[in-house]
């Protein structure tokens, strides 16, 4: 059943017939009019509608249909030259033809190769897409091949930015500057950010990231070169990621844990102290890798830090006791690994004591030291204590009773002599 219109709705609606129909008059130019008339006058109707949308409130259904049929009555899109950012619109004089780009200060026409009028067209075009200065003459030069080849205007960026070479229509192959300098970066690759291929606006868009982060945060320029920028590309460094890094690296360096660099060293990551940053900003290391590498070196430091409690280090051990905790973050992973060897640290003196004394294997604290370790360890991870731990608290149970006089039971310890219980277990 159909809606009965409001009185605002049939206004609205009155108002975008009546447009259209004004529209349409306006369009029907007198038969003396030439068709560069019909082209200006349908272009100034276009025009005006679009720019009177940039400062015009959030318009009705109704209401953009009104400005839809100026644009369908005069045959002229409401945004016409491509796709120019919003802004440029504001301010700027009506234009004159349905098919002029505003190049920044003037409406231009894109005419063939060998006009100036078509090379600033062209510059108009490459400055929208923010193309740098230094490339625009090779790249004008490029697109003009495509025009005087008959390429459609609206396949001139497609095939700048997404295509390696091109074949003119006199069999001259050409190399499209944009191509080589931006998209063969990351050519195969796939974009984390979307999970599909980078396209040739993706590849420029992630290279000027990079290098802007680059002279933002002042670390070398070594990591705007073609061959790191591809690098980075490859271990799958989002813009985001990197900046983190960056960012992480800087920290890293003003704090210079001492643990932390001797941990690193020791696990083979860095060779010496002044490459604390070249562990975050690795370009060949992708950021899987990192987070497992600072998991790693979390576990490493605090098992130096624990070196004075008597805690040893090995770098394969702590390899796979870091990958009982999964992919936590690196924050956690130093918390996690910081509970661990205190933990360790406390116990092992003792336990190697109790071991030697009562199991008698003649061994030294060096070579119990390593085992008990692991089992230490490795209670910590399962939440069970070992059988040698175990053991060792039985016969500690025996001796306190053959001392005391006492017995040790479930409830607590149990006068030999007498039916008092003290409370408490062990």
């Amino acid at each position: 059943m159909a809606t009965k219109q409001t009185a605002k709705e049939k206004a609205a609606a009155a108002a975008a017939a009546k447009a259209a129909n004004k529209a349409e008059k306006q369009a029907k130019v007198s038969s003396a009019a030439t068709k560069a008339e019909k082209i200006a006058t349908a272009g100034d109707l276009a025009t005006t509608a679009y720019q009177a949308s940039l400062t015009a409130p959030k318009k009705t259904d109704a209401e953009q249909a009104a400005l839809s049929s100026v644009a369908q009555a005069t045959g002229a899109a409401i945004m016409t030259g491509g796709a120019l950012p919003t802004a440029a619109y504001t301010g700027v004089p009506q234009q004159t033809s349905t098919t002029a780009i505003w190049n920044g200060s003037a409406w231009v026409e894109p005419v063939k190769q060998g006009s100036t009028t078509g090379r600033a067209a062209l510059e108009a075009i490459l400055r929208q897409a923010g193309i740098p200065a230094d490339m625009l003459a090779t790249s004008i030069n490029f697109l003009e091949q495509l025009d005087a080849s008959g390429v459609d205007e609206s396949k001139f960026m497609e095939i700048f930015m997404d295509t390696p070479s091109f074949t003119t229509k006199d069999g001259k192959t050409i190399e499209s500057p944009f191509y080589k300098k931006y998209t063969s970066m990351t050519a195969g690759l796939m974009n984390p950010q979307t999970n599909m291929p980078y396209t040739g606006k993706e590849s420029f868009a992630y290279r000027l990231g990079i290098e802007n982060l680059v002279d933002s945060y002042g670390i070398s320029k070594e990591y705007k070169t073609d061959d790191v920028i591809k690098r980075l590309a490859k271990s799958g460094v989002s813009v985001d990621k990197f900046q983190q890094r960056i960012e992480t690296a800087n920290l890293a360096a003003t704090a210079a844990d001492p643990a932390r660099v001797k941990a690193l060293i020791a696990m083979g990551y860095i060779k010496e102290p002044s490459q604390l940053k070249d562990f975050y900003l690795n370009p060949d290391i992708g950021q899987r890798q990192l987070e497992e590498n600072q998991r790693i070196g979390a576990f490493a430091t605090e098992a130096i830090r624990a070196k004075d409690m008597g805690v040893r280090f090995d770098a394969e051990r702590i390899k796979q006791v870091a990958a009982n905790y999964g992919n936590v973050d690196p924050g956690t992973a130093e918390v996690e690994a910081n509970k661990l060897y205190q933990t360790v640290g406390a116990r092992l003196g003792q336990t190697i004591t109790t071991t030697g004394i009562y199991d008698r294997t003649g061994k030294t604290t060096e070579e119990m030291a390593t085992p008990i370790q692991t089992e230490l360890e490795n209670e910590i991870l399962t939440g069970m204590p070992s059988q040698r731990r175990r053991r060792v608290n039985e016969s500690n149970i025996r001796a306190f009773e053959a001392q005391s006089g006492t017995q040790i039971t479930q409830g607590g310890l149990a006068s030999l002599t007498g039916s008092k219980t003290i409370s408490g277990q062990i």
